[in-house]
């Protein structure tokens, strides 16, 4: 767990990833100081990739309106400075997607589900 790992072109210290979990505190899609202390105190503990939650490609794709999004230009500069906090740790910082063909697949396999 604690030896490094290849993958491609990256390096990571560690086999130690912090896995894209949903946290629901954003307005609008932006990101705020709740995701750079809770992904970035992931980092200062010693996982060596850290995934934010799946941020919404499109307002549609959301989950709910507290999702993470960067379907706008503005809400990348919050993005990037927790992306640079992680990376001047020696961590990996990572990004998972969503998009509104997923949300409408899950609604698929609910609807199947509760037949």
């Amino acid at each position: 767990m604690f030896s490094p790992l290849q993958m491609r072109a990256v390096q990571l210290r560690n086999r130690i990833v912090v896995s894209p979990m949903c946290q629901y505190s954003s307005e609008d899609g932006f990101a705020n100081d709740w995701h750079l202390v809770h992904l970035g105190s992931r980092a200062v503990g010693g996982a060596a990739l850290v995934f934010t939650e799946a941020a919404a490609v499109l307002a549609e794709g959301r989950i709910s309106p507290e999702d993470l999004g960067i379907w706008k230009d503005a809400q990348i500069e919050m993005l990037a400075r927790i992306f640079q906090f992680i990376a001047r740790r020696a961590r990996c910082p990572g990004c998972s997607s969503r998009t509104p063909v997923a949300k409408r697949a899950r609604a698929r396999r609910g609807k199947a589900g509760s037949r």
